[in-house]
């Protein structure tokens, strides 16, 4: 992927996402990070404060942690007959205790995480574990170190439209 200059593009981009976003209640479906690097969870959670404000957050360091608290939101939900899962869940391929291609195999298949997007974030760029990530339900595989317009310009990928963007992000 071409990185633009630090500067003009990104910060426009940045800016339009900014203007596109309103003011998030505590009531918003989260974004989780899940990721076995502290450093990597910092960043990630500052890069999504600096494009969509104060958006809800959930940090978790693997896969199992991850599945646990998709178990628990999941009965919330049902019990108060609202959706408690995540809007987005951007996840580390390679974890200690459970990876993030096991995750997907979890999920696999199961209908109630069937609208919730994956991104697989991973230093490796081998062609199987992409193919493989993709096969399980991934929907995007993005190379790390991650850069704000790459984050940005995915999960734009994802809704498709502006309009759908924007809708999906002020809720």
């Amino acid at each position: 992927m071409v990185y633009p200059n630090e500067g003009d593009g990104e910060n426009k981009i940045c800016e339009q996402a900014r203007i596109q976003k309103s003011p998030v209640s505590e009531a918003q479906l989260p974004i989780v990070i899940v990721d076995d690097s502290a450093d990597e969870r910092f960043l990630l959670s500052h890069e999504l404060k600096i494009l969509f404000g104060d958006v809800p957050l959930k940090v978790f360091a693997n896969g199992k942690e991850l599945l646990s608290y998709l178990d628990s939101a999941n009965i919330s939900s049902q019990e108060k007959h609202i959706p408690l899962l995540p809007r987005l869940i951007l996840m580390d391929l390679h974890m200690p205790k459970m990876s993030g291609i096991e995750v997907l195999k979890k999920m696999d298949g199961q209908e109630k995480y069937a609208d919730i997007p994956v991104f697989m974030l991973s230093a490796s760029q081998d062609g199987e574990e992409i193919d493989t990530a993709y096969q399980l339900g991934a929907s995007a595989f993005l190379g790390k170190p991650l850069s704000r317009i790459e984050l940005l310009t995915a999960i734009g990928q994802e809704y498709k439209s502006k309009s759908a963007f924007a809708e999906a992000w002020k809720k």
